[in-house]
């Protein structure tokens, strides 16, 4: 669902939503994450990382709220890390957040879209680490903090 809602896809279900196990329908009703496949701009997302040897792909895509720093418009973004690996452990993943087209130098506020754990504020320069479970996603919303308000 992640990576649906990055892309800005159609999601077409061919099975019989009455009788839907309630762990896939709590995935399939998630309004964060239909927010982000709908989002307003309308703005396809895009794979920014592959690390083959890693297993782990990075899909961000810019959505709303924007907001203005100066005549430079600042977006929020949807980030999605995805762990191909099937070897049965999380995997540690860490970057800065810059590596993630996080670049507002007045930071980021990050929530996760299927727990609404809010991670917190980030700059730039700091290092997000998560583990990422086997063929699972973590999927996050990045809105910047913008200092002149």
């Amino acid at each position: 669902m992640a990576i649906w809602s990055i892309l800005a896809a159609p999601l077409i279900m061919s099975t019989d939503l009455r009788t839907l196990e309630p762990q896939y329908r709590r995935i399939l009703l998630n309004r964060n994450v239909i927010a982000v496949n709908q989002d307003k701009l309308g703005i396809q997302g895009r794979q920014i990382i592959t690390s083959k040897d890693k297993g782990v792909e990075v899909w961000t895509r810019p959505i709303t709220p924007t907001a203005k720093s100066g005549n430079t418009i600042v977006y929020s973004y949807a980030v999605a890390i995805w762990n191909k690996r099937d070897d049965g452990t999380p995997y540690p993943f860490s970057n800065p957040i810059s590596q993630y087209g996080l670049t507002s130098k007045s930071g980021y506020f990050l929530r996760d879209l299927y727990t609404n754990q809010d991670y917190g504020f980030f700059l730039p320069t700091d290092l997000l680490t998560v583990k990422v479970n086997p063929s699972g996603v973590i999927f996050f919303k990045a809105t910047p903090v913008i200092a002149d308000r």
